[in-house]
């Protein structure tokens, strides 16, 4: 069990022409994230940036650990005077989370799949859990 994290030099409309450029390192569940982990993720990266683009990632994947997502992507992202800054973001939150999240999701709603309509108790239980 764990997270695979993916890093894309290259991305933004062009990214589906670009999957031979992908980098990936696996995180164990029961491991932190370090420089080491991330390390392979941007070796071929400029020096000059290379720090503050690790230290993006570290802070992404603390925010999708924190919030509980399942899945989150940023394409793309752009570097202005070294900074990271995502240009367009989506992600999916774990709702089996929602108990423990609520301040931090606030007044969220998960839609159900659609053309799923909840049975009389479905809908009984799931007033409970609100």
């Amino acid at each position: 069990l764990g997270c695979t994290i993916s890093f894309f030099e290259c991305g933004g409309i062009e990214i589906e022409e670009n999957w031979d450029k992908e980098k990936t390192t696996f995180l164990p569940t029961e491991k932190p994230m370090t420089s080491e982990t991330y390390a392979p993720l941007i070796a071929t990266i400029p020096l000059e940036i290379r720090g503050k683009i690790g230290d993006f990632i570290k802070g992404a994947f603390a925010v999708f650990q924190d919030l509980d997502f399942t899945f989150l992507e940023m394409n793309p992202f752009t570097s202005v005077n070294g900074v990271p800054d995502p240009l367009d973001m989506r992600g999916e939150l774990d709702d089996i989370a929602a108990f423990k999240n609520f301040k931090k999701w606030g007044n969220i709603e998960f839609p159900l799949p659609f053309g799923r309509v909840l049975s009389a108790t479905e809908s009984f239980i799931h007033g409970l859990d609100e």
